[in-house]
């Protein structure tokens, strides 16, 4: 059973992808076109669908607090926040009364996992603003460092700006700006590929969260520049998905809890194909009059799913909680 966290938020282990049919030459069939151009179009589909998935529970999933101690050393100033979850995590973050808040902690499973943070916060004079600079470093050697400027408000604003670096190199760049009803996300992959989404908030109990009812809006790009724009909308959880391609293609689908979903494409007023995929974003494509294909999302969506880089999900902090 999977020990489930609050984030981090996006490595997909034993997901294997299959090989796509490329673009037919110019003196193919034009169903071989038609055909190859959905089966592109299903792969942006996925592709948006899992960095939607991995990176709003990342951001917007609530957290659950372990019980945690709290005691400090009057001669050094540290103090230490500790305790165990209730998988048998083990908490430890020691926060400095230095000028710049010095933190460090990490958070160690029975499994052997570990998560580690640092991160330094700094405030104007009057306090109205504050810089913090944080690396997160994750079980398998995924590593997340980005800075959060916030001006207090009301409203209060911050702006994220970060790098993911998987072990070998592989980026991501990461933007946000967040503001009270409205946080604006942007994610540009090593390979030229990207999503930006705007997602509508709400004040709830919990803080702010995604305000469903309200349509969240994206686009994702490829890595040869073709794009998808989509909406979502839903009750309680993300329920109904929309898009519309480049060339006018559009696609109506329900999603289930985990993300997993299934619907159409259409074409000039007809079907075109029938989608479905499963919550690991493996999809079978049903071409109109042509076999079934299957279809994965690219290797860069794939590989930043920063919730499967650990089977525990963790705060992006500083002082993350689970």
């Amino acid at each position: 059973m999977r020990k489930s966290l609050t984030i981090g938020a996006v490595l997909l282990a034993g997901l294997l992808p299959f090989m796509l049919c490329g673009c037919s030459g110019s003196g193919a069939p034009a169903g071989d076109v038609e055909g190859a151009s959905l089966q592109t179009l299903a792969a942006d589909h996925l592709s948006a669908v899992t960095t939607v998935a991995a990176w709003t529970a990342v951001f917007y999933v609530p957290p659950t607090f372990p019980n945690l101690d709290m005691e400090l050393d009057p001669v050094t100033g540290i103090t230490h926040l500790f305790g165990t979850g209730s998988d048998g995590a083990v908490f430890d973050y020691y926060i400095a009364s230095s000028n710049d808040n010095a933190c460090h902690g990490t958070i160690k499973w029975p499994d052997g996992d570990e998560f580690r943070q640092t991160s330094t916060t700094v405030y104007s004079d009057d306090y109205t603003s504050a810089h913090d600079q944080i690396t997160n470093v994750y079980p398998n050697g995924a590593q997340l460092q980005y800075t959060v400027d916030t001006q207090f408000g009301p409203p209060t604003v911050s702006e994220w700006a970060g790098t993911a670096t998987l072990p070998g190199g592989r980026h991501l760049t990461l933007r946000m700006r967040k503001q009270s009803t409205v946080d604006h996300l942007a994610l540009i992959f090593d390979d030229g590929s990207g999503l930006q989404m705007t997602v509508p908030l709400i004040f709830s109990p919990a803080g702010w969260t995604i305000a469903y009812a309200d349509r969240a809006r994206g686009t994702y790009r490829n890595a040869s520049g073709q794009s998808l724009s989509f909406g979502l909308t839903g009750t309680t959880r993300w329920e109904t998905m929309e898009t519309t391609a480049a060339d006018g293609t559009t696609g109506s689908f329900n999603l289930q809890q985990q993300m997993g979903g299934t619907g159409e494409l259409r074409s000039s007023g007809r079907l075109a194909a029938a989608l479905q995929w499963d919550a690991e974003g493996l999809g079978l494509l049903d071409i109109t009059g042509a076999s079934q294909v299957e279809v994965t999302p690219s290797a860069a969506a794939r590989d930043f799913r920063i919730d499967q880089w650990t089977d525990h999900a963790v705060g992006l902090g500083p002082m993350p909680v689970y």
